[in-house]
């Protein structure tokens, strides 16, 4: 995640060489050249951030689609376990309820890094 925060500067960076040597080679003098790099280096920045946003959401959706999975094994995973576990005794059921409250954690937690 930290790598897709540096597409604009990477994006600006890139077209600001290109637009600095082009100019320079093309022998404009140095005011019209910096207004022109100026004026290049915010528009490829606007770029940047859009692409940036682009891919962050990319991101975040596989996100979402990988925790979903992970919360449909954990449910999985419960309710197998509460099939294995015969709740004839009082033990047995605060054994389930354990359960219950730690996949509701993981759940928790899961929609915790979500929002980060």
């Amino acid at each position: 995640m930290k790598k897709i925060n540096l597409i604009p500067a990477l994006i600006t960076l890139l077209a600001g060489a290109i637009t600095s040597v082009s100019l320079y080679l093309l022998g404009y003098d140095y005011i019209t050249m910096l207004l022109i790099l100026l004026t290049v280096l915010i528009v490829f920045y606007v770029i940047g951030v859009m692409v940036m946003r682009y891919f962050r959401g990319i991101y975040l959706r596989n996100k979402e689609i990988e925790d979903a999975k992970r919360l449909e094994e954990l449910m999985a995973k419960k309710k197998k376990k509460n099939k294995m576990v015969v709740t004839e005794e009082g033990g047995e059921e605060s054994e389930e309820n354990a359960d219950e409250e730690s996949a509701d954690s993981q759940v928790e937690n899961s929609s915790e890094e979500n929002k980060q």
